[in-house]
């Protein structure tokens, strides 16, 4: 059986892949150091609320928050290039009943209430579609897209919370009271599901990308 998938297009795939993958594999360090820190805030915190040395894991912790989120930036051109190059393949390949369209799919990680189920429904018929499901199981349930996404979400969502209380005692004259130790704990629990979703993008990138390289063109195998 031949592949449907051209020289040209099989090698930038495999390009893109590993871009894509070394700029997640990045991320994922910078945001276990993260997570370290706020480990060690939660146990000064638990100890010793806000002393000195509270104040200088915090002050460590913004900085390596800072340079996470320029890694997150870094990293999200090839991962959204490596995800629109594998969903254009398969309409190049002429596959029936594709629902996803690349243009969409990748813009749709910018468009508010779109951004919380559009990237996952792409990514499973991606998945799918690309290990040799026909149409009729593109929305077949897959672990790996599911743990990556109800990560991603989760630790979005504990991040932001604790971000907003942070901004809202600093820029207002109210302030917001948590227990000691919440926030720390929650910001911790947000990073590590953060890393967990990069790890399982990390696996998904490289089996789609291995899944596309074989596929066989079902067009030729019943011609």
């Amino acid at each position: 059986m031949s592949s449907y998938l051209a020289k040209r297009d099989s090698a930038r795939l495999t390009t893109l892949s590993r871009v894509a993958q070394v700029s997640i594999a990045i991320y994922i360090l910078v945001w276990i150091v993260v997570a370290a820190i706020s480990g060690w805030m939660l146990s000064i915190v638990m100890t010793e609320p806000y002393g000195q040395a509270w104040y200088i894991a915090f002050g460590v912790r913004s900085v390596a928050m800072g340079i996470g989120i320029l890694f997150f930036v870094a990293s999200v051109p090839p991962i959204l290039a490596w995800f629109h190059k594998s969903l254009a393949n398969l309409h190049d390949a002429g596959l029936s009943g594709l629902s996803v369209r690349p243009g969409w799919s990748v813009g749709s990680f910018f468009v508010p209430v779109a951004n919380l189920f559009v990237p996952f429904l792409a990514m499973r018929e991606l998945w799918n579609r690309s290990h040799g499901e026909d149409e009729w199981q593109a929305k077949a349930s897959v672990s790996e897209i599911t743990i990556w996404w109800t990560c991603y979400l989760a630790g979005t969502l504990l991040v932001s919370f604790v971000t907003c209380i942070s901004l809202f005692n600093i820029f207002t004259n109210a302030g917001i009271v948590t227990p000691v130790g919440v926030n720390p704990a929650l910001e911790l629990t947000g990073v590590s599901l953060w890393c967990i979703s990069a790890l399982f993008l990390f696996r998904i990138i490289g089996k789609i990308t291995k899944a596309q390289q074989s596929l066989a063109d079902e067009r030729l195998t019943f011609a």
